[in-house]
């Protein structure tokens, strides 16, 4: 999402509301257009030039309430909806909503963006750009995409963004529905294409992972061939002559601390399969005493040529919970000889 659609986003708030934003979000199961405009009451769009969109509130498709916003997305093209919220005390913030697709799918994210007022209606001004959350692709399981956010201490509106992009080879639809804005950190999906399914850039890679290895001898793709559910999976291969190690890795937004973390995944293969996920501060911040691991936690699951489920949890300390912010980081390593598969995984907040 680029500095060029805020501030055309912006532009075209600024011209169309005078009245100081509200401290809630307006209309947020995006279900009435009382003025008929396409869009629900509220909500403002941009279309990233020369992309062409269509909206529409559309009662025939909700995930709740009596209808969800439509979004017909030309080939190539990036439509955001955001509104401005007016926003005083600290603390992070969790911008969400639900996504369904068909056969033709786009991709959504959400961002938050904060802004101070400088002489409103005529002049705001950007303080910040939190992350976007990951890209999801819709399917036709209505599905949870939410970005957090951390307020700076001169802000005073946040600026939430829905951004729907198309593929570059044909025309996509995407239903948006039951947004929500909270005080917390609660990002969803914590671990991006879980499922090794995308590959956007047709690197051969598994987008939103990292392939490292340690020593020659490794190969690390996104297998088309195998998957436990899906098309895809990770496939590590350690060859006779192999180095120390390969992994893939990920790190996952920032949440509220749980009470427990689980991390899960199904595997199978050959070789020598062990994982690491770190409990972590964000990133750049060190704990009060110093570094930045909460805590770890380590596994080496036994391997058979059939899929398998691994599931453990860890605990979270109270120096997490303290700081009211943190995040996990997951390695999922081959140390050995032959192909290692790993497909779909998840990781769970738990009380």
């Amino acid at each position: 999402m680029t500095r060029l659609l805020t501030l055309l986003t912006i532009a075209l708030i600024v011209s169309v509301a005078f009245a100081q934003p509200p401290a809630a979000l307006q209309t947020p199961g995006l279900d009435t257009d009382a003025d008929r405009d396409g869009l629900p009451d509220g909500w403002h769009k941009y279309v990233a030039f020369p992309g062409q969109a269509k909206t529409a509130v559309d009662a025939a498709v909700k995930s709740e309430g009596p209808a969800s916003l439509r979004v017909e997305l030309a080939p190539a093209t990036r439509c955001a909806v955001s509104q401005l919220i007016r926003v005083t005390d600290p603390g992070p913030y969790t911008f969400g909503c639900r996504l369904y697709g068909t056969k033709a799918p786009a991709t959504v994210q959400t961002q938050i963006q904060w802004f101070k007022t400088v002489d409103w209606p005529r002049q705001i001004a950007l303080v910040k750009e939190d992350p976007a959350s990951p890209a999801v692709t819709a399917s036709e399981v209505w599905t949870v995409v939410a970005a957090t956010g951390a307020k700076p201490d001169d802000a005073d509106l946040a600026l939430v963004v829905i951004s729907a992009t198309s593929p570059k080879d044909g025309p996509a639809s995407v239903w948006l529905d039951d947004a929500s804005w909270r005080p917390g950190a609660f990002p969803a999906p914590l671990v991006m294409n879980p499922s090794f399914e995308l590959d956007l850039n047709a690197d051969n890679q598994p987008d939103g992972w990292g392939a490292s290895q340690y020593g020659g001898g490794f190969e690390l793709v996104r297998d088309a061939t195998v998957a436990h559910t899906g098309q895809a999976s990770a496939r590590l291969t350690g060859t006779k002559d192999h180095g120390d190690r390969s992994c893939y890795v990920q790190a996952s937004p920032l949440f509220t601390p749980p009470g427990k973390v689980r991390l899960s995944f199904w595997y199978k293969g050959a070789g020598l399969s062990t994982g690491i996920m770190h409990l972590l501060t964000p990133a750049g911040v060190q704990k009060p005493g110093g570094g930045i691991e909460y805590g770890v936690m380590t596994f080496t699951p036994k391997l058979s040529d059939q899929w398998q489920k691994f599931s453990q949890e860890i605990a979270v300390p109270d120096e997490a919970k303290k700081a009211g912010i943190m995040r996990v980081d997951i390695i999922l390593y081959q140390k050995g000889e032959g192909a290692l598969w790993y497909d779909d995984v998840e990781v769970e907040l738990l009380p």
